[in-house]
């Protein structure tokens, strides 16, 4: 097997520096690792965002370095916020991250809060497969565990009754804060309805050629962008593929974004051998 990886980054307009965070490791006899940050908080702290991220992603590879075995995700996301508590404190800033293993059976994905994973579908019509859900409050399996918070009185969950419980936004009553997502790194005032536990999926691949990106949330749209692209100019599966691929993105790109985007196209040849 062998894995060909493209990154392609905008910051967004109004950001000095982008408050994402990347990270890939692709090691002789190791399964290909990919994890993306989010960082997030105050405008005051943007230094501290951005820092916070980078310890998430550096930290997420050593750890996997040390044990690449996917199913220790979630004893890595333990440790992961345990370094982030010790060396943030009580600084209002917070990350999301997910994580990708691509392996000889399959990839493997660890996901905490709304950085996305989407697979390359060139012979469906709409020739995109999301293989993630974001963590919102308005997430079906988010709800029973936030219902339990909102009855202790710390968080303000802004019910909205349309047939069943439902939320839209967390709400600090202590710091007067809203978050808009239910897992990260960080955030310390808004633990515990906001946890680290990440949702792991595996999936098996179905060809021998298959093409993925994960990204940031702002990077959504330009994956899109660029998988239908893809289908619609009928690239061929070649040796400049990914080149092309990383073009259609710088193409597709908003000059001045409204989010940062970061995106890792990677790409699995399994009829390869191994480089």
């Amino acid at each position: 097997m062998r894995v060909e990886h493209k990154v392609v980054k905008r910051t967004a307009a109004r950001h000095r520096k982008s408050e994402d965070c990347q990270l890939v490791a692709q090691i002789e006899g190791q399964p290909f690792f990919a994890v993306i940050a989010d960082g997030h908080g105050p405008d005051i702290q943007t230094v501290a965002t951005q820092n916070l991220a980078l310890n998430v992603v550096t930290d997420f590879g050593c750890l996997f370095m040390q044990n690449p075995d996917p199913q220790a995700f979630p004893a890595m996301c333990d440790e992961v916020q345990t370094r982030v508590v010790a060396t943030f404190k009580k600084i209002p800033v917070g990350a999301v991250a997910t994580c990708v293993v691509a392996a000889e059976n399959g990839i493997t994905i660890a996901q905490v809060g709304d950085c996305v994973v989407l697979k390359f579908l060139p012979d469906q019509d709409y020739c995109v497969d999301r293989l993630t859900q974001d963590h919102t409050p308005d997430h079906p399996s988010e709800i029973p565990r936030l219902r339990s918070h909102y009855k202790d009185g710390k968080f303000d969950v802004h019910i909205h009754e349309r047939g069943n419980f439902c939320v839209s936004r967390l709400y600090c009553k202590k710091t007067k804060t809203t978050a808009a997502f239910t897992r990260s790194f960080g955030d310390p005032d808004f633990r515990p309805i906001v946890t680290h536990e990440p949702e792991v999926k595996s999936f098996d691949y179905a060809s021998n050629d298959e093409l993925y990106a994960v990204c940031s949330d702002g990077g959504e749209d330009t994956v899109r962008c660029v998988f239908r692209r893809l289908k619609n100019e009928r690239v061929p599966l070649d040796a400049v593929f990914m080149e092309t691929v990383y073009r259609f993105a710088q193409d597709e790109m908003p000059l001045r974004p409204d989010d940062d985007i970061t995106i890792v196209f990677f790409r699995v040849l399994r009829d390869s051998p191994t480089s």
